[in-house]
């Protein structure tokens, strides 16, 4: 998009385990507060609600990394990793990375088609960030709207790209 990017900035903060647990709370299913809020449309508390979820969700990881990695010390008795992580608990974790990753992969082969194809993508970023600012001007209050109509006329635009024109395919018939 032509925008300058400080890589070394991007490559500290995506190292850190804080970092990733944040980014990967978005995959999480909403909690029952947040529901709640988005159903109220009060995006206000609804983000502070997922805020909440994600805070909770980096503090149960790091605790579980942290006690499969470190030697503890609780109530006075020594513990040590393989007493504290369970064969469930290893299992849900499995799970769970397994579902990330799933979901990661669509992202992963867009960033490919992205390298690949620099200056179509660069554009087509630029004219989706304009229809963005626009929808946020036209609804400031209703964010969810704005999605609802960014991505109808995003499926528009590749059902208009992806089917062949009648004339042409009636002339490719003919011959």
């Amino acid at each position: 998009m032509g925008i300058s990017i400080d890589f070394d900035k991007i490559r500290t903060r995506i190292s850190r385990h804080k970092v990733k647990n944040f980014a990967n709370a978005y995959i999480l299913p909403l909690s029952e507060e947040e529901q709640k809020a988005l159903n109220k449309s009060d995006w206000r508390r609804a983000h502070e609600e997922f805020k909440k979820q994600q805070e909770a969700f980096h503090q149960k990881s790091n605790d579980k990394k942290n006690a499969s990695l470190y030697v503890d010390i609780i109530d006075n008795k020594f513990l040590s990793p393989s007493d504290q992580i369970t064969e469930d608990m290893v299992c849900e974790i499995a799970d769970i990375n397994k579902d990330f990753i799933e979901l990661m992969r669509p992202k992963v082969e867009m960033l490919r088609y992205w390298v690949q194809y620099p200056e179509g993508t660069r554009e087509s970023m630029k004219d989706l960030q304009k229809k963005m600012e626009k929808l946020k001007d036209k609804y400031p209050d209703d964010p969810s709207k704005a999605c609802d109509v960014l991505f109808a006329e995003m499926l528009e635009q590749l059902k208009t790209v992806q089917q062949p024109h009648r004339n042409s395919l009636k002339t490719a018939h003919q011959k």
